[in-house]
């Protein structure tokens, strides 16, 4: 698995770019309004001559910040996006080491399998020499039943490492 194809880590980095969009919106004066107004109609009809203080009238609005409000809040809501950002690269390091870890724990126990297939193998054929050595009364039997508890417990090993393989394997 890739960790640049996690959807969790997808999904942390579209949330900074939506504070980085917020942190635009906020910290922008808006768009200006347009307002538009009848002023002084009389009630029975719509003729704008009928009186004297009748009229349109028409504006432009726009909201300017005096203090430093928005550009502070931009600033504050693109920190909070870096931060935010930063966390997620650190999330993104810690996945990355645990995959690293993972990789030379299964390399390991892959690496001890061969060893013990090894000793196995090399356990058995002592064990046939020994048995005929037994058969013929040079090895006693406690040699043998040495030899024996010895391949035991490879098997046991072995299917321990096995197991934690597979085990690994599905995480």
């Amino acid at each position: 698995m890739e960790i640049q194809n996690n959807e969790y880590l997808k999904s942390q980095l579209e949330q900074v770019d939506s504070i980085r969009s917020i942190a635009e919106e906020e910290g922008s004066f808006g768009d200006p309004r347009l307002s538009i107004g009848a002023i002084n109609f009389p009630k029975s009809s719509l003729s704008h001559n009928e009186s004297m203080m009748t009229g349109y009238q028409f504006g432009i609005s726009q909201t300017f910040s005096l203090s430093g409000k928005y550009g502070k809040i931009k600033d504050a809501m693109t920190a909070k996006a870096d931060s935010r950002f930063a966390e997620v690269k650190q999330l993104q390091r810690e996945y990355e080491s645990m995959l690293w870890q993972y990789m030379i724990i299964l390399q390991e126990l892959m690496n001890e399998n061969d060893v013990l297939n090894e000793n196995m193998e090399w356990i058995s054929n002592y064990l046939k020499i020994s048995k005929g050595l037994y058969a013929t009364g040079k090895v006693p039997q406690q040699a043998v039943l040495d030899i024996q508890m010895r391949l035991s417990e490879q098997k046991s090993l072995l299917a321990q490492n096995e197991y934690k393989m597979k085990y690994l394997k599905t995480k």
